[in-house]
């Protein structure tokens, strides 16, 4: 059969390790022995051992030659490949002023178009009497019998 603790996750061995800070009660010796073996465990808190990563990063925007500012910069660190795309997008001159006249002329068309076209015919008096949807479908009888009148 199976031996006791012969598959241990990642997670687990990190658990055990320290990474995800202390244990709120001692873990087993011999348990510890078999999860991270001749390992010495975290003792001191495990974000204390990560390199800073936002000097490596305003390096690297340097190298590509960016301007950047602080929001831009933690933007790249959090999300290196999605800032980017951003960045490049933002920094073309001349293109989002193409946009939006593209956007502008499409917007005149419409509008232009929509006016072209005769208007709907609309009743003669205002609050005159038309056929309401509830007439046309059966409704109006029931609707009329009712002993409250709502008003809008």
């Amino acid at each position: 059969m199976g031996e006791r603790y012969k598959l241990i996750t990642t997670e687990t061995r990190n658990y055990v390790r320290g990474l995800y800070g202390r244990p709120p009660a001692p873990i087993d010796p011999e348990v510890q022995k078999r999860c991270i073996r001749d390992e010495e465990p975290i003792t001191v808190r495990p974000a204390d051992l990560l390199d800073p990563e936002l000097p490596a990063r305003r390096k690297e925007l340097e190298e590509r030659g960016l301007k950047y500012t602080e929001e831009d910069l933690v933007s790249y660190t959090l999300f290196p490949q999605v800032a980017l795309d951003f960045f490049d997008r933002r920094d073309r001159e001349g293109r989002p002023d193409e946009e939006v006249a593209a956007i502008a002329a499409a917007l005149a068309d419409i509008l232009f178009a929509e006016a072209a076209t005769p208007a709907q015919a609309q009743p003669e008096q205002v609050g005159a009497p038309t056929t309401s949807n509830w007439a046309i479908s059966g409704r109006v009888d029931h609707h009329n019998r009712r002993s409250v009148q709502w008003r809008y």
